[in-house]
């Protein structure tokens, strides 16, 4: 997981074909044995990129609009 985290072209759109071949040079990718269970730590680690951005939005998007009710609560 530490080898996708520091892979930071990844996003909701990535596809295991495209990723794999950057990064099968590194040890860490060779030290997983089975290509299913690299595949299956892929989408498990995109899942949960696409998790946290859509919890960000959600804060970001409370945040405005507590924003938005003060500044009309103003004088």
């Amino acid at each position: 997981m530490e080898l996708l985290k520091e892979t930071t072209d990844l996003d909701r759109h990535s596809r295991w074909s495209d990723v794999k071949k950057k990064l099968d040079s590194d040890p860490r990718y060779k030290a997983v044995d089975s290509s299913t269970r690299r595949e299956d730590w892929f989408k498990d680690y995109i899942r949960t990129i696409e998790k946290v951005n859509r919890e960000n939005i959600a804060a970001y998007s409370c945040s405005v609009r507590g924003q938005v009710v003060h500044s009309h609560d103003a004088p």
